[in-house]
């Protein structure tokens, strides 16, 4: 069986603002949470789910498929 993991980043946060694109030592929220996902070896595939260009083009540098 196939592991996969899906992410979901919406572009406009009702309770903090804009904050999946927000920085953390100088790399985006979305990025963290990517990179963390890509460390687990049963993950096999990563699918993000969003409505942000910029959170798209971060995730395809990262080589993730876009749903």
């Amino acid at each position: 069986m196939k592991t996969i993991a899906l992410i979901f980043g919406r572009k406009n946060s009702k309770g903090l603002k804009n904050k999946n694109i927000r920085k953390i030592n100088s790399k985006p929220m979305c990025s963290h949470v990517i990179d963390e996902v890509k460390k687990v070896k049963k993950i096999k595939n990563v699918y993000v789910s969003t409505d942000s260009e910029f959170i798209i083009s971060e995730a395809k540098k990262k080589n993730c498929q876009i749903i």
